[in-house]
């Protein structure tokens, strides 16, 4: 027991040393403005924002507990403290190495074994993906749920009544939910469970039936998670946006299998995001590749299965690796990347597992195994140690994905948001149109331009823009609005009404929607329209000042003045809370004044 004590605080303490330079790292553009800009997060841990976290499918995706997660981490450190974040992160994956660990001993029974396989999954560079970016912090989450549970069962399955069996049973249970709740690809437990109780010999024809009774409550969760899921993924878009044929998807399956395995062995030219091959203009899956990964696969089951009664490990371990990558392989499309790196988070640990027993059958020196072992760690952190180098910041993290991958429109544009954030419109133009070249029926690279252009000054330019991006996907909202925008400011008031009315239909949530059109509907004097955007603006934003303003102005000019200045009175106490003194002073006037109908605080349409 001392022993194993001893190893888990190692393996703690070296994985978190490793990982430890992504506490200096900043946020990166890819997702991480979307999860941590979020108004709920920013917040804080709130009942309201642990209500929203059980209700929302943000982001296409449905996992409350990550969510209410990254509102603890902001209440904590701030919501701009990048080190905080990467911290949660380096220390997260750290107990996930312990608990992984701790699994294998309890399942084996072979320390060394158990450990090499943990300090392998540990340190190997696939996990840079997962630790170094703070959006996953979902899967790292969800895994530590998923290894709990399965010490939990097999804490079951080892106990020596059904008195002391179902304490662990409801724990397995319970964790597998939170997994789960956390990140939904854990759908996977039911089999790995099964796989575990293959690994103890508890599969017979007698015990059949009561095992896969025991994965009932499993399953049923899994099956509920899968549906959620993809209502989820359906309502959020994501689903559309990797609509690829059915033998695309599979020629990409058995292709992303295979470089997974290589990747395993040689893990070099990693990236943050990895171009669908073949759904891009002039690109396709190398076909002789598909025929070779396909042989390969083929030949390691057809290798592990006739070794089943020597290492059955290694059946059990292939198993894991082949069925937990299921729901990310790509069979159902979510997204447009054909593989990443953070996929292989729960696989690797069945893949090592299998890889590790397999040397140990047919490696009877021991010093050599460890030997071995040895060697690989070291060249492992190393390669780990490197590759956490392209993580600093957008540009170092997407010109790499540039130098290591081909046809990367996805890294083009983050490289382009990066330009865009320093101000260097010029630069970030010249990214976009490289991605377009890339990708050119992709409309939001169209309407970032037009962002450049806008910021640029140069406003017809900007309204072309937003047309082609229009013009390559009519349900592109921002586009909409912006283009408004730029109507309304030229003065074609009808065209800009008709783009938020448009955006409204397509979002009924929108708030620069409902405002602009408030804005908009005042100045072709439909005063009684535009008071009921407000109030529908009002409604999304409610502690927004100008919001308010405009609103109470809009009563005024209807003549509602009681609830006009009611307006003004909350727009003025939001606006002391956030020191907005111009706009204080204006609500002061105007509550201190008989009604006038001008502005001067307000008017313009938000962008």
């Amino acid at each position: 027991m001392t022993r194993s004590l001893v190893i888990c605080l190692l393996l703690f303490v070296a994985t978190a040393a490793l990982f430890s330079p992504a506490r200096r790292h900043e946020f990166i553009n890819y997702d991480d403005a979307h999860y941590l800009n979020d108004p709920h997060v920013r917040a804080g841990l709130t009942a309201e924002g642990i209500r929203w976290a059980f209700t929302t499918f943000e982001f296409a995706n449905f996992h409350p507990l990550t969510w209410i997660a990254l509102m603890i981490e902001t209440e904590l450190f701030g919501p701009d403290d990048s080190a905080g974040h990467h911290l949660v992160s380096v220390l997260l994956h750290a107990t996930n190495v312990v608990l992984v660990f701790a699994f294998l001993l309890l399942l084996t029974r072979r320390r060394a074994v158990s450990a090499i396989v943990a300090a392998l999954f540990a340190v190997h560079p696939l996990r840079v993906q997962s630790v170094a970016w703070a959006s996953e912090l979902k899967g790292l989450l969800s895994a530590a749920f998923f290894f709990a549970a399965l010490i939990a069962y097999v804490r079951y399955i080892r106990a020596t009544s059904a008195r002391r069996a179902w304490l662990p049973y409801a724990l397995a249970l319970l964790a597998f939910g939170l997994s789960l709740l956390s990140k939904p690809a854990a759908v996977t437990l039911p089999a790995v469970l099964m796989l575990i109780d293959a690994y103890a010999d508890r599969i017979s024809r007698a015990t059949l039936r009561n095992v896969i009774l025991e994965k009932v409550p499993f399953a049923t969760m899994a099956a509920a998670f899968c549906v959620m899921t993809f209502v989820a993924q359906r309502e959020g878009g994501a689903m559309s946006r990797g609509n690829y044929p059915r033998s695309l998807r599979l020629e990409n399956a058995i292709w992303s299998y295979g470089r997974y395995l290589a990747l395993t062995v040689w893990p070099r030219g990693l990236s943050v995001f990895y171009p669908y091959e073949g759904a891009l203009p002039g690109t396709r899956i190398p076909i002789p590749a598909v025929a070779i990964n396909a042989a390969v696969i083929v030949a390691i089951s057809l290798l592990a299965w006739r070794l089943r009664r020597r290492a059955p490990g290694i059946l059990i371990g292939w198993l894991w690796f082949v069925i937990t990558l299921v729901p990310m392989i790509g069979l159902v499309q979510v997204g447009t990347q054909s593989m990443a790196d953070r996929y292989t988070y729960l696989p690797h640990v069945g893949l090592l597992l299998s890889l590790v027993l397999g040397l140990s059958t047919f490696v009877s020196a021991r010093r050599s195994l460890f030997v071995a072992g040895g060697i690989a760690l070291v060249a492992l952190a190393i390669r780990t140690s490197d590759e956490l180098t392209y993580w600093q910041n957008d540009f170092t993290l997407f010109t790499h994905a540039l130098e290591v991958t081909d046809h990367n429109h996805t890294a083009r544009d983050c490289l382009a948001l990066a330009y865009m954030n320093r101000g260097d419109y010029p630069k970030a133009i010249e990214e976009y149109r490289a991605s377009i070249a890339i990708a050119p029926d992709v409309a939001p690279p169209y309407y970032d331009i037009g962002l450049c252009y806008e910021a640029l000054g140069r406003i017809d330019e900007a309204r072309r823009w937003y047309e082609q991006a229009l013009a390559h996907d009519e349900r592109h909202v921002e586009a909409h609005i912006n283009l408004a925008n730029v109507l309304l400011s030229e003065g074609a008031a009808e065209g800009a009404i008709r783009h938020y009315r448009r955006a409204i239909e397509l979002r009924p949530d929108a708030f620069l929607a409902h405002y602009n059109l408030g804005l908009a509907l005042e100045h072709q004097k439909h005063f009684t329209e535009a008071t009921d955007q407000y109030a529908v603006a009002v409604d999304l934003q409610p502690d927004n000042a100008e919001a308010r303003y405009s609103y109470g102005m809009a009563l005024e000019s209807s003549g509602r003045m009681d609830r006009a200045k009611e307006q003004f009175r909350a727009a003025r106490d939001i606006a002391q809370k956030k020191h907005e003194d111009r706009l204080i002073e204006e609500l002061n006037r105007r509550l201190s004044q008989s009604p006038a109908t001008t502005r001067a605080a307000s008017g313009d349409v938000v962008r």
